[in-house]
C-alpha cells in the first residue's frame, strides 16, 4: 500500500520481440470506519468516563485501534487523551454537568476523526451506587377517588437524607442521577426510567400514570410510569436492575394491615420513614391533608402524621 506498480508484458512471435509496459498504479490504503460509544450514561465525579469504538471496520484487514481522544463538556471545555487512554476521571471537572467524546483512530497507516458520541450526564452519585433504604416509598394513591383510577393513581419516593455523596468522587453539588431506575411488582409491571432524574437528599419524587393535571386529580408528577396500583392486594418494587438492589418495596393487603381508603392515599408516617419499617401496615394510615380535586394526600411534601 501506498508503493505504485507497473505491468510489463513481452510478445514474442519468433520474429519480432515487442515489450510493453503499464502505466503506474498507486495501491491506496482503504481508511478504517467505526462507530463512537460513551459510558457509562450516568457519569460521576471521581470515575472513569470510557470512550471506545465499535463495529470497527477495514477492508485491508488492519488492526483500528483509537490514536487520541477529544472530550467536550457542556461548558464548551475541551481536553485531549493520547495513546490508549481511553478513560477520562471527571474529578478534576467539577463544574461540569455533562461531557462527550470525539475519537481518532487508526490502522497503522492513516488516521480517520471519528463521529462525535452523545453526552453523557455528570453527577455526585449515580443509581448504581445507592443501597437498601437511599430510595422509600413513602406515600400510595392506589384508590382515587376525584378522578378515574387509570389516570390518577401514583406513589411517592423519598431520598434518604443520609446519602453520602462525596463517597466517590468528593463532588459538591450533592446530585444523585435516577437513569435506570425500575418500577415492578409481582405481576407484569415493570417500568425503567430512560432518562436523567437528578435528586438530592430529603426530595420528593411522584411517579404517576398522568401528568395531566386536569385528569389526574391535580398530582404534579415527576416520572409517569407504566404500570397500575390495585386497590387489593399489589406491591411496588423500586431496584437497580444493573446492580440487582432492591431499593425499596411495599406489598399492601387490601387493608387487612395497610389502609385501604376510597380517595385517600396511603401515607406512611414521618416517624417511620425508613426501608423497614415501611413494610410493617402499623405505620400507615389515611392521608388527611387534601390536594388538588379534593382527594387526600401529600404528593411531594411532608406526609401527615398518623394519630
Amino acid at each position: 500500500k501506498g508503493q505504485s506498480v507497473t505491468v510489463q508484458i513481452t510478445v514474442d512471435d519468433g520474429t519480432d520481440i515487442i515489450t510493453e509496459t503499464s502505466a503506474a498504479v498507486v495501491i491506496d490504503n482503504t481508511l478504517p470506519t467505526a462507530d463512537t460509544v460513551i459510558g457509562p450514561f450516568a457519569a460521576v465525579y471521581g470515575e472513569d468516563v470510557v470512550c471506545n469504538i465499535i463495529n470497527e471496520s477495514d477492508a485491508d484487514s488492519d488492526t483500528v485501534s483509537i490514536s487520541e481522544v477529544q472530550w467536550a463538556f457542556g461548558s464548551g471545555a475541551t481536553t485531549t487523551t493520547t495513546g490508549d487512554t481511553l478513560a477520562l476521571t471527571v474529578a478534576d471537572h467539577g463544574a461540569e454537568t455533562s461531557v462527550s467524546c470525539m475519537p481518532t483512530f487508526t490502522d497503522g497507516e492513516a488516521s480517520v476523526v471519528g463521529t462525535e458520541s452523545d453526552f453523557v450526564s455528570i453527577s455526585d452519585l449515580a443509581l448504581r451506587h445507592l443501597v437498601r433504604g437511599d430510595l422509600v416509598i413513602t406515600e400510595i394513591m392506589n384508590n382515587p377517588s376525584a378522578q378515574n383510577d387509570a389516570d390518577s393513581e401514583w406513589f411517592e419516593v423519598w431520598v434518604n437524607t443520609a446519602i453520602d455523596t462525596t463517597v466517590i468522587g468528593g463532588g459538591n453539588r450533592g446530585d444523585i442521577n435516577l437513569h435506570g431506575l425500575a418500577i415492578s411488582d409481582d405481576g407484569t409491571d415493570f417500568d425503567q426510567l430512560d432518562l436523567d432524574i437528578f435528586v438530592f437528599g430529603g426530595d420528593y419524587l411522584v411517579f404517576g400514570e398522568n401528568e395531566d393535571t386536569s385528569l389526574n386529580g391535580g398530582v404534579v408528577v415527576d416520572y409517569i410510569f407504566n404500570g397500575s396500583l390495585s386497590n387489593g392486594v399489589d406491591e411496588i418494587y423500586i431496584l437497580d436492575t444493573e446492580t440487582t438492589v432492591t431499593l425499596d418495596e411495599v406489598l399492601w393487603d387490601d387493608g387487612a394491615t395497610y389502609p385501604d381508603t376510597n380517595g385517600a392515599s396511603m401515607n406512611l408516617d414521618p416517624s417511620a420513614i425508613g426501608a423497614d419499617s415501611n413494610e410493617n401496615g402499623d405505620f400507615w394510615c389515611d392521608s388527611i391533608s387534601t390536594f388538588g380535586d379534593g382527594d387526600f394526600g401529600t404528593p411531594g411534601a411532608d406526609n401527615d402524621t398518623c394519630p
